[in-house]
């Protein structure tokens, strides 16, 4: 029997355990990716920051379980202080973060189902500065999920 996820706390190693005992629910697939997430183009500061984020990506999730069908997203990114500049001081664009970051996972943990990141059905995502002594980087859940819809229609009674 796969151990409860916990979210809370600590980031848990690379892991696939049970999400629960809903029928609704499968596998869970849990990495904390370390590195400085970054949106696909930068236009000031270190300009190869969204390569490396890139390659981060990959290195940490490419020998995960590829997720088959829809799935579940968790995802936090945890950010530099020089991420929230005066100018900006809610750091960058959430919606910029989360599409590099998907676009990098869909050669990776995304790469066998129809659709790739499409096949997320539900997510949820957030962003925060890093507490001091903290790595930055992305902790990434993924849950395979039976949702009600279209790709669920040859299964309906």
């Amino acid at each position: 029997m796969w151990d409860r996820l916990t979210l809370r706390g600590a980031p848990a190693p690379i892991a696939k355990v049970r999400a629960s005992d809903d029928p609704g629910m499968s596998d869970v697939v849990h990495v904390f990716v370390e590195g400085v997430p970054a949106k696909k183009k930068k236009t000031r500061g270190d300009l190869e920051v969204p390569a490396r984020w890139r390659a981060a990506l990959h290195d940490k999730t490419e020998k995960l379980e590829k997720i088959a069908g829809p799935c579940q997203l968790d995802i936090e990114f945890v950010l530099r202080s020089d991420s929230f500049p005066t100018d900006h001081p809610y750091g960058p664009d959430l919606d910029s973060l989360l599409k590099n970051t998907l676009d990098a996972m869909s050669d990776t943990v995304l790469r066998d189902v129809k659709g790739h990141d499409g096949a997320i059905v539900d997510i949820r995502a957030r962003k925060r500065q890093a507490r001091p002594g903290e790595s930055t980087g992305a902790r990434i859940i993924f849950a395979e999920t039976v949702l009600p819809g279209p790709w669920d229609a040859a299964k309906a009674p």
